[in-house]
Parts: C-alpha cells; structure tokens; sequence
C-alpha cells in the first residue's frame, strides 16, 4: 500500500517548527556531519549529528534531510522510498534504526499511528497536528495558530497534574483528529 506523497515543509516560524504559511527554501548538507535549517529568529542554524552523539553517515544526512524538508510526517517506509532514490543501496532497517536513533538524540519525534504505521517529525518543541481519519495524513497546525492554542493551556491545571500523578511534563502534543473537507 502507498502512502500520501511527501510533501515539502514550508512556511516560517521558531525553530523547526513550520508553518504552512510562507516558503522554505531546501537547505543544503555543509561538510560531512552538518545539517543546515531554516530559524526565523537566528537566521540559519547548523545541527550536527555529533553534538547529538551520532556518528555521521550519508544514510544518516540523506534520511534527516528527507525528515526535516516535510510537514506531512512521513512514515519509515516513505522515508525509505525517497531516500532510496539518493542512495538505492539503503536499507529499510537502516532508516528504521536511523529514525529510532534520532528520536533518542531528540533531533525528531515518533508520532504514534492509529491503525497504521508510526510517523516521524523533526520539529521538537510544542505544536498542533492534525491527522486525518481517512488517510493517516499528519500534519503541522501553522505555527501561529498552534502557538496561540499552547498558550492558551491552563498552567495552573498542567501543575497540578504534575504534582497529583507525580509526573513531570517535558513535552505537550495536541493532535487534532478529523477530516479534510474536499
């Protein structure tokens, strides 16, 4: 079964986190273990595979490239297919163990799939998706609009929870479940 295109990641906003709502252009690899992304705030940010404790590789560059340029949050397997088109010698265990590797050095995030395969983000922080009951598709809210809602979470109540379960909140994700119109 085929998947939903992989589309480009565009817009603007903090971090990695964008938008829908204006370009981005593609990003280039610079030198052997750096990966350049687009920050409104900073200008240009460089992540690099060994601050986060891995060892680079092209399979490791070509796969970050392919997670980091798309606002629909691939699945492994679509992953694959298009990094299997840089490198045709890569294998889907590759790009499994890879992804797994970056959820650990918090360079993505695993998104659970509900009734089909998890799919993968490389924005970090706090955001809204959206994920759509016919298709699986998985989203980023605009960050504007996403942004607007996280403030909007009553702290006080999030406090509580932590101190009634005795768990500490690191990391917020709202998904909005739904269907597409058209």
């Amino acid at each position: 079964m085929t998947g939903p295109a992989i589309e480009p990641r565009l817009g603007k906003g903090s971090g990695r986190g964008m938008g829908a709502d204006s370009p981005r252009t593609e990003q280039p690899i610079r030198g052997n273990c750096e990966h350049k992304m687009h920050s409104t705030n900073t200008g240009q940010k460089t992540i690099e595979l060994a601050d986060h404790g891995l060892r680079c590789t092209r399979q490791r560059r070509a796969i970050y490239e392919v997670l980091s340029a798309t606002t629909t949050h691939p699945t492994v397997d679509q992953i694959f297919r298009q990094v299997r088109r840089q490198i045709p010698g890569v294998s889907l265990a590759t790009v499994y163990n890879t992804l797994e590797a970056f959820c650990q050095a918090r360079l993505a995030v695993k998104l659970p799939g509900h009734d089909g395969p998890a799919h993968y983000d490389a924005t970090t922080h706090n955001h809204l998706h959206t994920r759509s009951k016919n298709t699986g598709v998985v989203r980023d809210v605009p960050e504007q609009l996403s942004q607007q809602v996280l403030d909007e979470l009553p702290h006080d109540v999030l406090k509580i929870i932590e101190s009634r379960l005795g768990f500490k909140i690191r990391h917020v994700q709202i998904e909005l479940v739904g269907d597409y119109e058209g």
